[in-house]
C-alpha cells in the first residue's frame, strides 16, 4: 500500500494511520475493513485506488510518522487524534489510550493530555446532544 501511494513519482510523507496504525501497534480492539493511509492534502495519486485501501489527506509533519517494522506509521498520539476528531469513536479512542500507557508506547504526560482531550471532546458532543432542538 505504501509503495502503490509512492509510486509513479507520489508523495513522500505519507503513512499508515488511523485504526490501521493502532493495529500494527498492537493496541485497542482496532480491526480495520481496510488499510487506512494518510496522505499530503495536495498529494495527486496517480494510480487507481485499490478497494482495501481508504485514503486520508492530512499535511503530516516529520514528527507524526515512525518506522515500525519497517513501515512509516503514524506516532499512536497521531493515530487516537485523527480517530477522535475524524471518526468519534470514543471507546475506541479510550482502549487505544488505556493499551497504549499499559504497554509503554506513551508517557504518563502524553496520556494524561490526550485524555483530556478526549474529556473537552466528550463534554463538548455531550453540550451539542443536549442542545438539539432547543431553540
Amino acid at each position: 500500500m505504501i509503495l502503490w501511494a509512492r509510486a509513479d513519482g507520489g508523495p513522500k510523507k505519507i503513512a499508515l494511520s488511523h485504526e490501521t496504525a493502532l493495529a500494527v501497534y498492537g493496541i485497542s480492539d482496532a480491526n480495520p475493513s481496510r488499510v487506512q493511509i494518510t496522505v499530503p492534502k495536495s498529494a495527486r495519486l496517480r494510480r487507481r485506488r485499490p478497494k482495501w485501501v481508504e485514503i486520508h489527506r492530512a499535511d503530516l509533519r516529520a514528527s507524526d510518522i515512525v518506522n515500525r517494522e519497517g513501515l512509516p506509521v503514524t506516532t499512536i498520539e497521531k493515530a487516537i487524534s485523527q480517530l477522535l476528531e475524524e471518526t468519534g469513536r470514543v471507546g475506541l479512542v479510550r482502549g487505544a489510550l488505556k493499551d497504549a500507557r499499559k504497554q509503554g508506547y506513551i508517557s504518563a504526560e502524553k496520556a494524561s493530555a490526550l485524555t483530556r482531550r478526549l474529556n473537552r471532546y466528550v463534554h463538548a458532543k455531550g453540550a451539542q446532544e443536549t442542545n438539539v432542538g432547543k431553540v
